[in-house]
């Protein structure tokens, strides 16, 4: 538990952590109404809690600490000065500090991409599919996002919903299944097609995704 004592429980480490990547996450989609609902949401937790405006905003500025952290150990510099210089007295001004900072970083994340820089994960998907012949791994997507391999796993699983290795197969799968509908293209060749570059395993992912084999589904949609 984040605490200062036994009789002043404030909130859970994990909890924290999650509004930490969520922030992460806001900020890096330039998301200002996504900060503004995940804040009111920690604001109504922290409601319940009997602290000061000196913990209230050491609690704040650890979130945005850590924050920026993450953002500038992943390469997304967002130059911010992060020390308070006058004191802070109520609640309210702790919180309108804490906007202004996330807004300051946002401005600096747009300014950085003028316009020219993808969402990650937009970007992602859209190398993926560009270079779906290809045996793309998640090390190169990583690279082309600019992330190491193990947080833009994670990242890409937290904003998706599902691993990149799932995301790549289901594409495949598509992929092959539209192949499949061409009587120019022999069952054999598309492995290739679509980054595989290996029959068997191809015919086991297929019949896992569909259900058939590749030779199946094509007479099942009236191709001879």
């Amino acid at each position: 538990m984040y605490k200062k004592n036994k009789e002043k429980i404030i909130l859970p480490l994990g909890y924290i952590d999650s509004v930490t990547q969520d922030l992460e996450s806001n900020i890096w989609r330039l998301d200002r109404f996504g900060i503004i609902n995940l804040f009111q949401e920690l604001k109504s937790k922290l409601s319940h809690c009997n602290i000061s405006v000196s913990d209230y905003s050491n609690l704040l500025m650890y979130v945005i600490k850590k924050t920026v952290s993450n953002l500038n150990t992943k390469g997304r510099k967002v130059e911010i000065e992060l020390d308070v210089k006058k004191t802070l007295s109520t609640k309210d001004e702790v919180n309108e500090l804490f906007i202004s900072i996330c807004d300051k970083m946002i401005d600096r994340l747009s300014l950085a991409r003028k316009g020219n820089e993808l969402d990650p994960i937009v970007a992602a998907k859209k190398y993926i599919e560009e270079n779906i012949v290809k045996e793309i791994t998640l090390e190169e997507i990583a690279k082309v996002t600019g992330f190491n391999p193990s947080y833009f796993s994670q990242l890409f699983r937290r904003e998706t919903g599902e691993t990149f290795v799932n995301y790549r197969t289901k594409l495949r799968m598509e992929r092959a299944k539209e192949i499949l509908l061409r009587r120019d293209i022999r069952i054999i060749d598309i492995p290739y097609k679509i980054g595989m570059n290996d029959h068997p395993h191809f015919i086991k992912v297929f019949k896992k995704y569909v259900g058939l084999t590749p030779s199946e589904y094509r007479e099942k949609m009236g191709v001879d």
